[in-house]
């Protein structure tokens, strides 16, 4: 009977320890969850829509695998399901296996800031390759016009996009960019007054040290006006939300720049010319530079939307609550500046990046918008690049 006793005791105080241990892992799981969902708060990125906007309306499936994979991966490293992801961690070459990298692909960037969801998947394969193979592309092309006339030519040789938009030829075959290359793009002189236009749409963008789009474009401006005697308008507001104070936007930037943007155009009708300057971002292995005049120089991306993707049955649609009279001129001016670039200065200008949305490029019919770079350049890299792409755009409006 004592025995007995003894083993009920021992039992009972047991359960009750392991008790105690369940509770304070529970705690201890919830507690790094709200540290890590605060760190990812105060570093900028949307955490407020984490889970009632990204996680909760997707099928039980996906609640159940992408999304706990994905936050999986953001806080280790491992790739939940996937082996190779833990030796990956131990030998980086283990990353550089394709069953690994499709699958990092899927997964890379879910708790991306906005400002960089829509590029963020396909991008990365290509920016590695991109950077091997930066040595090797370094050839003067001069682009015959009749190869122009073959979209696939374009689409292949020219073009790229985001994973999400489903990118094929039958996207721009509706364009003839042998007119395209030689469509007339040339500032307004009878005007007096500024005649092109600069902005940020996201100001705060930075690089490697802390200077900024905004000191970048002030660069440009003076190398334009200077050398080239171009007048320049440079807009530095901010458009953020006024409660956001990280280097994130949170949504609305472009409805807010859109606003101040039409005004200006509508003040100064001498501007023929309208870019808005970014800075892109890229995985943290990718280095966009390339050697310009004995001087590493980032690499510059020309973004074409083209407010158009595919439905349920893989057609081809226009976006109808995004409307731009201007994608042919878009398309003519980031063809153009991209054919400029590849003449004088060999492997400066990425692949034209097509997204499906418009961003800022329906305001002016000769809009561009530039993703100048990205966070993995240092600021002098990046400042290395407007003495070219000045030359570049000179030539692209006749003033060179």
């Amino acid at each position: 009977m004592l025995k007995l006793e003894k083993i009920i005791k021992h039992y009972e105080i047991n359960f009750r320890l392991n008790g105690y241990k369940k509770m304070i892992l529970y705690i201890g799981i919830i507690s790094s969850l709200m540290i890590n969902i605060y760190s990812l708060q105060l570093k900028g990125y949307p955490v407020g829509e984490l889970f009632f906007s990204e996680a909760l309306p997707k099928s039980s499936s996906t609640y159940k695998t992408t999304f706990f994979k994905q936050y999986g991966y953001l806080f280790s490293g491992v790739i939940i399901g996937e082996p190779l992801s833990l030796l990956a961690n131990a030998i980086p070459y283990i990353e550089e296996n394709e069953g690994f990298k499709a699958s990092y692909n899927e997964i890379v960037g879910y708790f991306t800031p906005n400002d960089l969801k829509n590029q963020k998947i396909a991008q990365t394969n290509e920016q590695v390759k991109e950077t091997q193979n930066d040595r090797t592309s370094q050839v003067q092309e001069k682009v015959s016009i009749e190869a122009l006339k073959d979209p696939q030519y374009v689409f292949n040789r020219y073009m790229t996009a985001s994973a999400e938009m489903e990118f094929g030829v039958d996207m721009i075959k509706e364009w003839d960019f042998s007119k395209l290359a030689q469509q007339p793009i040339r500032l307004n002189e009878s005007i007096k007054g500024p005649q092109v236009l600069i902005f940020h749409t996201h100001s705060r963008e930075d690089y490697m040290g802390g200077l900024t789009v905004i000191e970048v474009a002030e660069a440009l401006k003076k190398e334009l006006e200077d050398e080239y005697d171009i007048s320049v308008l440079h807009i530095e507001d901010s458009f953020y939300e006024e409660s956001n104070k990280g280097k994130f936007p949170t949504g609305g930037e472009y409805e807010r720049m859109e606003a101040k943007i039409k005004q200006v155009i509508a003040e100064n009708p001498s501007i023929s010319v309208a870019i808005d300057l970014h800075r892109d971002g890229v995985d943290d292995k990718v280095h966009l530079v390339t050697d310009i005049n004995g001087k590493q120089t980032a690499k510059v991306m020309l973004v074409a939307p083209l407010c158009r993707n595919r439905n349920v049955s893989g057609q081809v649609v226009n976006k109808v609550d995004l409307p731009n009279p201007y994608l042919g001129d878009n398309l003519a001016f980031a063809l153009q500046t991209l054919l400029t670039a590849n003449e004088y200065y060999p492997g400066f200008s990425r692949k034209i990046f097509c997204d499906e949305w418009r961003y800022s490029t329906h305001m002016k019919p000769q809009s561009l918008l530039m993703e100048w770079g990205a966070q993995t350049n240092t600021g002098e890299e990046a400042l290395n690049a407007v003495e070219p792409m000045a030359q570049i755009l000179a030539k692209v409006l006749g003033k060179s």
